[in-house]
């Protein structure tokens, strides 16, 4: 994401960095490949970044992880759920710290598809949707 915003700032007439508000859904990879910890960090700068290249910025969102049964590399399909949580926990301190706003979709297992890392057609998308248009209603 770093790499992608700092693309655009080379685009002449690139209006995305007069934006009042930005929301990030990021980091379901990043937790199963680098760890909670690690993946904190690059929030962290990622936030810094975004502040430092949004002048007008006036809210930024962070949609906390839903759940996860789909192994990763790092983890098994028992131990990702310990650790999506506990770096939901280091982004709720992380957004206290950085003044932005964790945003909480309220996804359960039984939202999720048979892959067990995506929102199923059925019941997820529509939370989702919920989601999409309480957020527009906090930050609109």
């Amino acid at each position: 994401m770093s790499q992608f915003l700092e693309q655009q700032t080379k685009i002449n007439g690139n209006d995305i960095f007069e934006a009042n508000v930005i929301v990030y859904s990021l980091c379901t990879n990043d937790v199963g490949n680098i760890g909670a910890t690690a993946a904190i960090k690059q929030c962290r700068e990622l936030i810094n970044l975004t502040r430092e290249l949004f002048p007008k910025l006036q809210e930024i969102g962070w949609i906390a992880l839903s759940p996860r049964s789909k192994p990763s590399r790092l983890y098994n399909s028992e131990e990702i759920g310990i650790h999506y949580h506990h770096f939901n926990q280091l982004l709720a301190e992380l957004g206290k710290e950085m003044n932005f706003d964790i945003i909480y979709a309220n996804l359960q297992t039984q939202h999720l598809h048979i892959d067990g890392l995506h929102p199923s057609i059925s019941s997820g998308r529509n939370q989702m949707h919920c989601l999409i248009g309480l957020t527009k209603r906090l930050y609109c």
